[in-house]
């Protein structure tokens, strides 16, 4: 059965999954140097995804308590977890499928006057209002938090904040089937950022820690903003793998 924390929000199944190993290795069911099972038969055991036994594993890989073996699998290397653990940080590779198997839960929303700071982030004029919907991203199958997500909109599109989450579409989606805007640029942007208070409680890290910042404006044919993403990920919970087919006619530049 799933746990309950202090706030009433359930347990994510890959942490289920690691705790459920986890005693297991320390009370002696899997000793130093045994082969835990495979991930089939473990998705088998637990009823969860292939995905989600992963997630565990590194979790576990983390607190040093297993380690990969290529041919071999996976070893147990320590009986015992470390005595506190404050960042439970577990890395998204296959991000090919976000956000297809995640939703994002909104948590609040607020119409907002820019000011400079948020002006220049979002490349909207100073004093345009914008309302701001904030929330968590999560996986779907084991509710992992991924990034924290603050999406704004002109206060005209408002009425799509309570479709989002609903299924797999993007907000931009959204506005285009209720309100007929379409994007004709799209700016991506990634950069480094830290956590601030809200956002380290809804992720369960650290205030301060490091994360990466991907910021998402959505323009018009006038080539306004209209909508504006912008998603912290802690560091450890993302990663790009970009691939490119190179033209061999062009000069040889670069290493």
């Amino acid at each position: 059965m799933a746990n309950d924390d202090a706030g009433g929000r359930r347990e994510p199944r890959y942490r289920e999954v690691a705790d459920t190993l986890i005693g297991e290795i320390s009370a002696g069911q899997f000793a130093v140097g045994d082969r835990l099972p495979g991930e089939l038969e473990l998705t088998r055991r637990f009823g969860v995804s292939r995905h989600t036994v992963r997630e565990a594993l590194r979790l576990l890989e983390q607190h040093g308590m297993v380690g990969r073996r290529p041919g071999v699998g996976t070893v147990v290397r320590k009986d015992q977890a470390p005595t506190s653990t404050q960042h439970r940080l577990v890395s998204i590779n296959e991000f090919l499928r976000y956000p297809g198997e995640t939703r994002l839960h909104l948590i609040g929303s607020a119409l907002l006057t820019l000011g400079t700071e948020q002006s220049s982030l979002l490349h909207c004029p100073e004093g345009e209002q914008r309302l701001r919907l904030s929330g968590v991203r999560r996986c779907i199958d084991d509710g992992m938090a991924i990034c924290w997500t603050e999406i704004y909109l002109l206060p005209a599109y408002g009425a799509i904040a309570g479709m989002i989450g609903q299924d797999a579409r993007p907000v931009y989606r959204l506005i285009e089937e209720r309100f007929g805007e379409r994007p004709r640029h799209v700016e991506v942007q990634l950069g480094a950022a830290q956590m601030n208070a809200e956002q380290a409680r809804a992720l369960d890290v650290a205030e301060g820690s490091p994360s990466l910042r991907v910021v998402r404006r959505y323009r018009n044919a006038g080539d306004r903003p209209y909508e504006v993403s912008v998603s912290d990920h802690p560091a450890d919970r993302i990663s790009y793998t970009l691939g490119f087919q190179p033209d061999l006619t062009l000069p040889a530049v670069g290493d």
